[in-house]
């Protein structure tokens, strides 16, 4: 597959200009599931042992900060948080999957999204906003680099590119910045009008 990289701004359009009302009704119902989902990979996650592990890499790294982390009492840095949720998100492999990916989408953004969302007081529908964002993006993103490749490629591949683009939502930065994180992600990603992929997470 041959990518071709005409500056259309289609998929920063899509990212920063997405809202909770212009979402179909469908797409609304399987966010919340997918948030309560994730929410619940995050509770039980925070039980384990890998979830310890963070929380000492949180605090001796990034432990200056107020922003939460679900699962526990403390509050760290937005880097703290993020890596104690990230510890906490796929610790019993019980987040969603994604079968046109053959991966777990949720749990490669579910720490960075949230931790940014605790630090700006976003509301809960802008959140949701956000996670139909994530996981169009990064679902995206993973069928992109696997057609491109001929294999699968790990939920780190995308992962990034899901949270760069989440975040880039959550903050409300201009196009040109968006187009710099997909540049520091280095994955290319075919974005058209199509069926929406979050239909296709399972549970």
């Amino acid at each position: 597959m041959n990518f071709s990289f005409d500056k259309n701004y289609v998929v920063e359009d899509f990212i920063l200009n997405t809202t909770w009302e212009n979402l179909p009704e469908q797409i609304q119902a399987r966010a919340i599931v997918c948030s309560v989902d994730l929410m619940i990979a995050l509770l039980l996650g925070s039980k384990g042992k890998q979830f310890s592990a963070g929380i000492k890499m949180a605090e001796n790294n990034f432990k200056d900060g107020n922003v939460a982390v679900v699962g526990c009492a403390k509050t760290f840095g937005l880097l703290g948080a993020v890596v104690a949720m990230a510890h906490a998100s796929n610790s019993f492999d019980i987040d969603d999957g994604h079968n046109m990916i053959k991966g777990h989408p949720g749990t490669s953004f579910v720490a960075g999204v949230l931790a940014a969302a605790y630090k700006e007081n976003i509301s809960y529908k802008e959140y949701l906003t956000t996670l139909v964002v994530c996981y169009e993006v990064a679902v995206r993103c993973g069928l992109a680099v696997q057609d491109h490749y001929g294999y699968l490629h790990s939920t780190g591949t995308y992962g990034a590119f899901g949270t760069a683009c989440g975040n880039g939502k959550n903050y409300e930065i201009f196009p040109r910045t968006v187009e710099q994180r997909f540049v520091c992600c280095r994955v290319p990603c075919s974005f058209n009008s199509g069926s929406c992929v979050l239909s296709n997470i399972l549970l």
